[in-house]
């Protein structure tokens, strides 16, 4: 699931503000790699404030919730975005009616996100959808995660071939932005570019992004380690801060777990 926030006024971030927006980002993708076997039991860390992503693709989501308010429309599935479609439309009429905007809860600029990393409807009626919300002018944000290893069995994986499909047979070839799930820079600039496009004009937007092998050198995915990477290179922190951010996420999980196994527990007692 997306995580959604309410977002910040733009401005020019200083030095200090944008250092702890990065490093907060690679604590939330260190603890959530560490937390990793418990994604699939939300109930068990139902108290812990946490994020807990697909390994590979914690950047993604911390790219896309920089972008999000807190009214705009997170679907996981084709039926709730075509649900969501009509909420959508809803958005667009009533954009400058402000009194029924607040009965809504809507602000009239909201964003329909929906991210895809396995094949679970057809490119077909993937392709339906982009052309629908392209007519009506509905702002779709749709993310596809290209498996780009084929490390799935061809009947879940999206290739190459399914979105060259969807480009040739839509009109979104303006509003592609792509990028690899493990370029954290280069995450957030597409997002902010093509979330910017997306509100204003109040059309579909598609972010292609390609999936490389995920198993990183140590207890972290390839992607948070070239999150590292890139912030030891840019000056953003040193080694030393980075260890000792480390150190207190693994802390901050040990703590999880156990609480987690206490829950696990007393659910089973509760059973018996």
């Amino acid at each position: 699931m997306l995580e959604q926030k309410k977002m910040k006024t733009a401005k020019a971030l200083s030095f200090e503000e944008f250092k702890k927006s990065v490093l907060d980002d690679y604590k939330a993708a260190c603890l959530s790699n560490l937390l990793i076997y418990l994604k699939d039991y939300p109930k068990f860390i139902k108290d812990a404030d946490v994020n807990i992503w697909d390994f590979g693709l914690e950047l993604v989501h911390l790219a896309i919730s920089k972008v999000i308010y807190s009214s705009d429309l997170c679907v996981d599935e084709l039926r709730d975005a075509k649900y969501i479609l009509g909420l959508g439309t809803i958005s667009k009429v009533y954009q400058n009616d402000t009194a029924q905007l607040k009965n809504l809860n809507m602000t009239g600029d909201e964003v329909i996100f929906w991210l895809q990393s396995r094949v679970n409807i057809s490119v077909n009626e993937l392709i339906a959808l982009i052309k629908s919300s392209h007519s009506l002018k509905i702002p779709i944000a749709i993310t596809i995660i290209e498996d780009a290893d084929e490390l799935l069995s061809s009947d879940f994986h999206i290739t190459n071939q399914y979105i060259n499909k969807i480009l040739k047979e839509t009109e979104l070839f303006e509003n592609i932005y792509q990028c690899e799930t493990n370029n954290y820079p280069g995450l957030c600039k597409i997002y902010e570019e093509g979330i910017a496009k997306c509100r204003k004009d109040k059309l579909p937007v598609l972010f292609h992004l390609k999936l490389f092998t995920q198993t990183g050198t140590g207890k972290f995915s390839m992607a948070v380690e070239k999150l590292r990477e890139w912030v030891l290179q840019t000056g953003v922190a040193t080694c030393e801060e980075i260890k000792q951010m480390e150190e207190q996420v693994e802390q901050k999980a040990a703590v999880i777990k156990t609480q987690a196994a206490k829950e696990c527990l007393r659910l089973s007692n509760k059973l018996l």
